[in-house]
């Protein structure tokens, strides 16, 4: 997909007609899209700007709200030719994004100069049937090599008393921990680590429930970052 717009750098000379009488313009595209947004830089007059030389650059930057204080979303240089910048946007810079109405400008440096050549202009990502939902990394538990120190987990209330609770570690030859159940009706259980339990290393877990039934229940995969002890 590709957006042609036109950057104009206000310089006071008399404004050609056809220029348009400000550079405002919508961008739109479906989430997890490409898009290469073309902008050509001309003064009001229609003379093109040589975007060559030293220390010139051409900035898109893309944010939901037009505050400083509101993180950017998308920052891109264009490659520059003659009096034209061009940006690509590719899926990933607006994968994550929810659909809606965001904000963007572009802003050119020369010559010591920074100017809007595009001003504060609507950004609005569209909903794709066929973009694809980035699944959230898994929660991570830090823990120390040699640590005997509990693992408490925690059911929110939930009465786990008759509940058979593992916590399982991804070695070579996995590691199986039954939890003890601390406090039933309040769903508190912990797991004790025996010394030599805890390998540094980041490894996949999960904790498996085994309820009345039985019912066989297993979490999503956790991260177990285990750390060397430092003495």
């Amino acid at each position: 997909m590709q957006i042609l717009l036109t950057g104009i750098v206000e310089d006071s000379t008399p404004r050609k007609i056809g220029v348009p009488p400000n550079a405002r313009a919508t961008v739109s595209l479906p989430k997890g899209s490409d898009l290469t947004l073309t902008v050509k830089v001309i003064t009001p007059s229609g003379n093109a700007v040589d975007l060559g030389g030293a220390g010139t650059g051409l900035l898109l930057t893309v944010r939901k709200k037009p505050y400083r204080y509101d993180y950017p979303r998308i920052v891109k240089l264009a490659s520059l030719s003659g009096n034209v910048g061009t940006f690509l946007i590719e899926p990933g810079d607006t994968h994550d994004f929810c659909p809606g109405m965001y904000v963007y400008d572009v802003w050119l440096t020369k010559d010591g100069s920074r100017d809007a050549v595009i001003p504060t202009s609507s950004f609005q990502v569209l909903e794709s049937v066929a973009a694809t939902p980035v699944r959230p990394p898994p929660p991570t538990l830090s823990l120390v090599e040699n640590d005997t120190e509990p693992l408490i987990l925690d059911f929110s209330g939930v009465d786990i008393s008759a509940w058979a609770i593992e916590v399982h570690i991804a070695y070579a030859t996995p590691l199986v921990r039954a939890a003890t159940i601390v406090d039933g009706p309040g769903g508190i259980a912990q797991v004790d680590w025996l010394p030599g339990d805890l390998v540094p290393g980041i490894w996949g877990g999960e904790i498996q429930i085994t309820k009345p039934g039985p019912v066989v229940q297993t979490s999503d995969e956790y991260i177990f970052d285990i750390r060397a002890e430092i003495a």
